[in-house]
């Protein structure tokens, strides 16, 4: 999308696994820059399975964003172990 950043949110506690894969592919095909997991508005938000899915799905193709419910450094680091590049939180001064 030129030089602007396309992200797609995917509010993945409304998918199945299956549905958050072909929307991930989906997602590159159409050329985004990163997949997110949540608005943090949805009934849950971001979880290590989720960026597990999203992180196979993508095949390196675009980057994925955690959000919802990371609210502690503990939390955050889990979800960064897993390669995300960005986390999506209201709780940044205390991480």
């Amino acid at each position: 999308i030129g030089t602007n950043c396309l992200k797609v949110i995917l509010e993945c506690c409304y998918l199945t696994d299956a549905e958050k894969k072909i929307a991930c592919k989906l997602s590159v095909e159409a050329g985004a820059d990163f997949v997110k997991t949540s608005t943090g508005f949805g009934t849950s938000g971001a979880t290590l399975e989720d960026i597990i899915i999203m992180k196979e799905a993508v095949e390196g193709k675009a980057k994925i964003k955690a959000a919802g419910g990371i609210r502690d450094y503990e939390t955050s680091k889990k979800f960064l172990d897993l390669g995300i590049e960005r986390i999506g939180t209201s709780g940044g001064i205390s991480i």
